[in-house]
């Protein structure tokens, strides 16, 4: 059995308030945590609590941490490697929001998993994403007017990039989960299985703009209030 996460900790929260959630979450006993909105000056209190509760944590340059169980997959990733998704761009102007955006960076590690009954181990990849905001209608659909034109557009090449990274690791027989924010209320990612089908409920409010994807959709699955206004999401494959 494997618990995988997404966690938005927004990034508004107190050090304390950010370190009590993410203990709180951890409490559940995932096995892999991606988290969102967690920026560099979160690293003290990462290395705290992951120190404490048995969890190792890396984030690739320009991306957000993955967390994983020091003694399911060992102290050290395979590897730890920035997925490009989206370049620095222009994104239009709207109020109340930045009209450049950075670099959508997803953050990929691959774990040997120490619980295979393999004979060489097998090979876990996490991949932590959190795409463009502003570009999903009310009724579930992108927005079509020229204003979010442009987010739209970025939120396209976002999914696309995401995917064909992901199907590239299932290509090579490994275990993938993306796991992350999408900003998209009934994200798909072509040849993975969202934990939310044929599920209803969500993460912040009545949407599900977290999402934990796999080879299928999980046994159970959710969710965990804290301080943040995103709800935590906590997904069990066997």
């Amino acid at each position: 059995m494997t618990i995988v996460c997404t966690s938005n900790l927004q990034f508004t929260l107190s050090d304390a308030a950010f370190e009590h959630g993410l203990r709180h979450v951890l409490a559940e006993g995932p096995d892999i945590v991606a988290l969102q909105e967690a920026l560099n000056h979160r690293d003290p209190v990462l290395d705290r609590v992951g120190a404490d509760l048995g969890y190792s944590w890396a984030r690739a340059v320009g991306g957000e941490p993955i967390l994983w169980k020091t003694a399911r997959y060992g102290s050290e990733a395979r590897w730890v490697r920035p997925v490009l998704l989206a370049r620095q761009e222009y994104v239009g102007h709207l109020p109340g929001r930045k009209d450049r955006l950075p670099a959508s960076i997803a953050t990929e590690v691959g774990l040997s998993d120490l619980d295979s009954h393999q004979a060489d181990g097998s090979i876990v990849v996490a991949i932590d994403y959190h795409l463009t905001a502003e570009v999903q209608t009310a009724d579930g659909k992108y927005r079509k007017d020229p204003l979010h034109l442009l987010r739209v557009l970025r939120h396209h090449r976002e999914k696309y990039r995401l995917g064909r990274r992901a199907r590239m690791h299932k290509r090579r027989g490994r275990t993938v989960h993306p796991a992350g924010d999408s900003n998209f209320d009934g994200f798909k990612l072509g040849g993975f299985v969202s934990c939310w089908d044929h599920r209803s409920g969500g993460t912040l409010g009545w949407r599900s703009p977290d999402a934990v994807f796999g080879a299928t959709r999980g046994t159970k699955l959710w969710t965990l209030k804290t301080a943040s206004d995103h709800d935590t999401l906590f997904v069990e494959y066997h």
